[in-house]
């Protein structure tokens, strides 16, 4: 007897359809006991190609973004879906457990330590009186809309830095003039890059910094915590260059020092635009 897929219509030989990928549903998988299991083995096999993609980002970066170049992404999590999750938990975190950067710096700081602090307490004043409100409930409304909202920002990231790598892979040609990224490389490129950065400096720093300045609470530890943390993020970095692109190491190094300048200045311009919209 011959079975047309219920989908599209496809004569069916196996158990999917070869032309939409739709499923044979039998009476069997329709049992509660089927459901469970069904659960059960898409959790674990999901929790398994997640922890081990992010593992591959931190320990070998660059492997990713080769595999999904020569067309390999079986064994992979997707890296859209692994920075959403670490995006998530990076908007979930409480303010202590996270690194502070020029992105997101309290209302405090950015108008009396910041580099653009002049500027951005003329606005904050000018503002302060056109909405005849005090500076302090001012400063404490921008610190609960930046804690609130402000981490989402981060996904500003992603767009901003692929015009980086853009012109990194310029530079890569002239290196390596067999290795051809094309747009959809240089997506996953900025989505592992970004997902490092996320992973290896915002989230996992930012736990562990917290759990050893509860401890010890000292400033020290908390500034050593951040060099030791930056140190391996530059070699996490320098790595993906080397690894991802096929580089030698000076090359892989000019590539690295391009991208830590023009994220510093991405991070600056993040912080402009979150401190623009949630004053």
């Amino acid at each position: 007897m011959t079975i047309n897929c219920k989908n599209c219509g496809t004569l069916l030989h196996g158990k999917h359809c070869f032309h939409c990928g739709q499923k044979i549903i039998r009476p069997e998988d329709k049992r509660l006991r089927h459901l469970v299991t069904e659960f059960f083995h898409h959790f674990t096999h999901l929790d398994g190609k997640f922890l081990g993609t992010l593992k591959r980002i931190l320990i070998t970066p660059g492997k990713v973004t080769r595999d999904i170049s020569e067309g390999i992404t079986v064994p992979h999590f997707k890296l859209s879906a692994l920075f959403l999750i670490g995006t998530i938990i990076y908007y979930l975190l409480p303010s202590q457990m996270v690194v502070s950067t020029p992105a997101n710096e309290s209302f405090e700081k950015q108008v009396t330590q910041d580099e653009y602090r002049v500027w951005k307490h003329n606005f904050a004043a000018n503002k302060s009186r056109s909405k005849n409100i005090t500076m302090e409930a001012l400063g404490s409304r921008y610190d609960e809309r930046q804690h609130s909202y402000g981490k989402l920002l981060v996904l500003l990231f992603l767009p901003m830095l692929i015009p980086v790598l853009w012109v990194i892979s310029k530079l890569v040609k002239k290196f390596n003039p067999d290795n051809i990224f094309t747009a959809y490389d240089l997506g996953v490129a900025s989505l592992e890059v970004n997902s490092i950065i996320l992973y290896g400096f915002y989230l996992i720093p930012g736990i562990c910094i917290w759990l050893a300045t509860s401890v010890y609470g000292s400033e020290t530890v908390a500034a050593v915590g951040i060099i030791v943390f930056v140190s391996v993020l530059i070699f996490l970095l320098f790595s993906f260059f080397k690894r991802a692109y096929e580089l030698a190491w000076w090359q892989a190094l000019i590539c690295l020092t391009l991208l830590v300048f023009a994220y510093v200045y991405v991070m600056h311009l993040y912080g402009l635009i979150s401190f623009f919209v949630f004053l």
